[in-house]
């Protein structure tokens, strides 16, 4: 039996509650190539604690006009880089890096991992 639900409006829901109120937004300043200028532009976007990963690589897909994105990375407390490419990895960068991600001045860099 899973302890989580994911909903058709892709959020999800919870049997057993996740270590973080589900009413909490994390931020993450993301970073990544624009490939018209060539230059690195970043955005910043709330990953809302009740989203699920598929969720949210969907909306950023739209919200970016980026169909290729599969991933992100972040630099963990020893200068390396992490990789996100599923609902665990994001659940142990929040839990590692969710207090500062909870500060939109702060939020969590990332780059974003194109195809």
């Amino acid at each position: 039996m899973s302890d989580r639900i994911v909903e058709s409006n892709g959020l999800m829901t919870a049997n057993i509650p996740p270590p973080y109120k589900n009413d909490t937004k994390y931020y993450l300043r993301l970073y990544y190539e624009n490939t018209m200028t060539s230059t690195t532009e970043q955005r910043m976007v709330a990953l809302f604690a009740i989203e699920t990963w598929t969720g949210f690589l969907k909306r950023l897909r739209a919200k970016l006009d980026m169909k290729n994105i599969y991933g992100i990375k972040y630099l963990d407390v020893n200068g390396n880089f992490v990789i996100v490419k599923d609902q665990e990895d994001i659940d142990i960068a929040i839990l590692v890096h969710g207090e500062s991600a909870k500060d939109p001045c702060i939020g969590l860099d990332a780059w974003i991992l194109l195809d």
